[in-house]
């Protein structure tokens, strides 16, 4: 994703981030390709990245065979992402 609409996209996304409705899943995790032009393809599969990405960042002491057991509220957490992978490059 691009700087602009990553943040756009995150800004909207946001308040849905652990929504369990399926349209809304949808929406965001496949964008384009499942109907929402206004989306780029697969935004969910990027953000997810950029959140793992931003983990192993902040999480360098952390050692496989344990954070690849976490919930993924803990990693978001420790990510400490919020839209902005793309804007700090």
């Amino acid at each position: 994703l691009e700087a602009e609409d990553e943040m756009r996209i995150w800004t909207e996304m946001r308040p849905h981030l652990f929504s369990t409705e399926e349209d809304v899943q949808r929406r965001y995790l496949f964008g384009s390709l499942s109907g929402a032009e206004d989306l780029p393809a697969i935004p969910g599969y990027d953000f997810g990245r950029n959140i793992a990405d931003s983990y192993l960042e902040n999480a360098t002491d952390v050692p496989v065979s344990e954070w690849s057991l976490l919930p993924a509220e803990e990693i978001f957490r420790v990510s400490g992402y919020e839209g902005n992978k793309n804007a700090a490059q």
